[in-house]
């Protein structure tokens, strides 16, 4: 039993060791870790924005198109389907004006949730 208490305190020290290193390596990088925090979210809601914009465009054109095609005016229902995007960029452009103007608290909502 002695070998093994022997092992485990060992085995603790070292954990210790790692986990007082880990913390370390945490506060020296918390900086450049928010930065890549909201760099990423930024990004993200960025690319959201775009896609949907893209999305949008695309419905309204085949919109179009099919009232061109069938020469039918019930083919611009369709056309509803474009504020589905339009409701999307709303949302990521609240969340991406959130994270420019208040960093802050979009941090503390976001790890709230």
């Amino acid at each position: 039993m002695n070998e093994l208490e022997k092992q485990l305190a060992e085995i603790l020290e070292k954990a210790l060791a790692v986990a007082e290193q880990t913390g370390e390596f945490v506060i020296e990088q918390a900086p450049l870790l928010l930065q890549e925090f909201y760099r990423w979210h930024i990004a993200k809601y960025s690319l959201g924005i775009f896609l949907s914009l893209v999305s949008f465009v695309l419905i309204y054109k085949f919109s179009k198109f099919m009232v061109k095609r069938t020469e039918d005016e019930s083919a611009i229902l369709i056309n509803g389907l474009s504020t589905f995007p339009l409701i999307t960029i709303t949302a990521f452009i609240y969340k991406l004006l959130f994270i420019l103007v208040a960093p802050k608290l979009y941090l503390i909502e976001y790890f709230l949730k």
